[in-house]
């Protein structure tokens, strides 16, 4: 048991693609003072990596990109054979520079439509003044309205639609009711029909506790 070692405990992986056993079969080729065995094993975890994304063996240079990841794994301390020129690619892991992924914090104008129509509305916004521009700003209004009845048990009409989108705009995306009639959305009905059921359970539970505690009631 005392063997045993949790990945929780080990140090952070550089490639998370390639797992944890990768790591082990490079340490242990470090190991071997046989240089000829190290260089046929350093082949055969080439191809290992190459597993992992295959759909990446058509890009230029995919096999030094995959050298340069094996032997940033191996902390640069594996004594192989590469049958590539490395020497312009010095850095260690430590040195790349990492950029963080950006993500949205801020909350949709609207909860019904969220940040992804609002990032298209942007994208429309961009493009030029042109007949195709105009459909597609009529095919946004109509993916609101479809967002927008899912979340709402009333008929959504129209002119809501219309006055989100000009406000989510700024104004600079208008549709004229007398002109533009969006598709119909049915109402949802199954969730007023489920709080109905709902509703009617309940009741019938109720029912059910005042009759067996009026009938304990009555023999005491």
């Amino acid at each position: 048991m005392d063997n045993l070692k949790y990945y929780t405990e080990l140090p952070p992986l550089p490639f998370k693609d390639y797992g944890r056993n990768i790591i082990f079969l490079i340490e242990k080729i470090k190991s071997n003072p046989n240089k000829e065995q190290r260089n046929f094993y350093a082949q055969q975890v080439i191809k290992s990596m190459s597993a992992v994304n295959p759909i990446q063996k058509d890009m230029a240079d995919y096999k030094k990109k995959l050298w340069h990841h094996l032997f940033i794994l191996a902390n640069y301390e594996l004594d192989v054979d590469c049958p590539y020129d490395l020497s312009e690619i010095d850095k260690k892991l430590s040195d790349i520079p990492h950029q963080k992924l950006s993500y949205q914090n801020e909350k949709p104008k609207y909860k019904q439509y969220g940040k992804n129509i609002e990032v298209l509305i942007s994208k429309i916004m961009e493009m030029p003044e042109e007949e195709n521009k105009n459909f597609q700003i009529q095919a946004l209004a109509n993916l609101m309205k479809i967002c927008a009845q899912k979340t709402n048990e009333e008929k959504v009409e129209d002119t809501t639609i219309f006055q989100h989108l000009a406000h989510l705009s700024n104004g600079k995306l208008i549709l004229n009711k007398e002109e533009v009639t969006l598709q119909f959305i049915p109402v949802n009905k199954n969730k007023n029909n489920k709080n109905r059921k709902f509703n009617k359970n309940q009741n019938s539970n109720n029912k059910n506790k005042k009759f067996f505690f009026n009938k304990n009631k009555n023999k005491k």
